[in-house]
């Protein structure tokens, strides 16, 4: 963890431990790790933990920290010439909300993420408030974050830097005693180096890479973003939940993509509730996206995900929840799996027997596995 990191983690504890010790907060926390792997021979370990605590009626702090084990041998790694490749990245934050009854509710965090050649420095800052009986709720959140990247031995002030705009402003709106709806608007703008130090792009001057020119990546510097999303919850019977969500997201490089999502979940005996999802996304691809690039071009790239892409993923998750366990006031734990795929058939792989030669990438398939536990005091 880097020294920014440890100071932020350091200052949160300081303050929140001394009084959850004495028992004069309430206490809360949650940990766990995720396992994603995939036929890319690319494997993701995700731990992650966070505490937090209210001070008096109407503040709460949260301190957390998560990392990302990275493995893998996929395309996108022998794009940036090399076969194989280890990465480690961190992200240590803080956040604090105040929610004084019958106004606005305020909350703003900080994180600092980190690996061997970048840097985040990402704030948010939100609102929300309910009105009409809690029968409506308002929301707006806005994020900055500072982001520098280089290549690896490359001095410090040669990193390029990126930054990163997000917004978002939500409704909820109660419809009645057993359905709720969302409405999500999210524009993102993004300015300055947005291309990949590693990865390098083949310009064919014939059928193979016998003789391509390899050149570096080069993408806009900048980019406009804008996501709409609809939800809906509706409770079924006095056991069950069903929810649908559609997602529609454009932006200035030509993308354009549609998800929807269809999630249930059932309270079942013994404390237990499983929760199952289903999601189907297709897009297609930016302007300047080629299956192949025959001459030098002003912007080229090897980013599959900015090509013509069909996504699915679905998986269920195990809950057990327990209320008043010795003296613990809340207690749950979580198990869950994902199966996802992804299909790309205009992005050019190299054949396994022959890598002079590329063939479309075709499905790239994975799963993820959760776990996790979270309790109150």
């Amino acid at each position: 963890m880097g020294r920014n990191g440890q100071r932020l983690a350091l200052v949160a504890l300081a303050f929140v431990a001394p009084h959850a010790a004495r028992g004069e907060v309430p206490v809360r926390g949650d940990a766990g790790f995720a396992l994603y792997s995939d036929d890319q021979a690319t494997t993701i370990w995700s731990p992650h933990g966070r505490v937090g605590a209210t001070v008096g009626r109407s503040v709460s702090l949260e301190t957390d920290y998560s990392a990302d084990v990275i493995t893998s041998a996929s395309v996108d790694v022998v794009t940036a010439a090399t076969s194989r490749m280890t990465e480690l990245r961190q992200q240590v934050g803080a956040s604090a909300r105040w929610e004084p009854p019958g106004v606005w509710a305020l909350d703003g965090g900080y994180a600092y993420s980190f690996e061997r050649d970048s840097a985040s420095h990402i704030a948010q800052l939100g609102l929300g408030r309910s009105l009409l009986r809690k029968t409506v709720d308002l929301s707006l959140r806005y994020g900055l974050s500072r982001n520098a990247m280089g290549r690896l031995g490359e001095p410090r002030e040669d990193w390029r830097a990126l930054w990163v705009h997000n917004a978002e402003a939500g409704v909820t709106v109660v419809l009645g005693a057993r359905t709720e709806a969302d409405l999500v608007y999210a524009p993102f703008v993004a300015q300055g180096y947005l291309a990949n130090l590693y990865r390098r792009v083949p310009v064919f001057l014939g059928d193979d890479l016998r003789g391509a020119i390899w050149l570096d990546e080069r993408v806009p510097d900048h980019r406009i973003r804008h996501a709409v999303v609809g939800r809906l919850r509706r409770a079924v019977g006095s056991r069950w939940v069903l929810g649908g969500e559609y997602r529609f997201y454009t932006d200035d490089w030509g993308l354009r993509g549609h998800t929807v999502e269809a999630t249930a979940a059932a309270e079942l005996p013994r404390d237990l509730t499983l929760r199952a999802r289903e999601r189907f996304s297709v897009q297609g691809a930016a302007d300047f996206y080629r299956e192949r690039y025959t001459e030098e071009t002003g912007f080229r790239t090897r980013d599959r995900r900015l090509g013509p892409m069909l996504a699915s993923l679905g998986g269920a998750a195990l809950v057990w929840e327990a209320r008043r366990l010795h003296v613990l006031d809340h207690l749950a734990a979580r198990l869950g799996a994902d199966f996802l795929a992804f299909r790309h058939d205009e992005f050019l792989a190299p054949v396994a027997d022959d890598p002079s030669r590329m063939e479309p990438l075709g499905w790239t398939v994975g799963y993820v596995i959760q776990v996790g536990v979270e309790a109150a005091r």
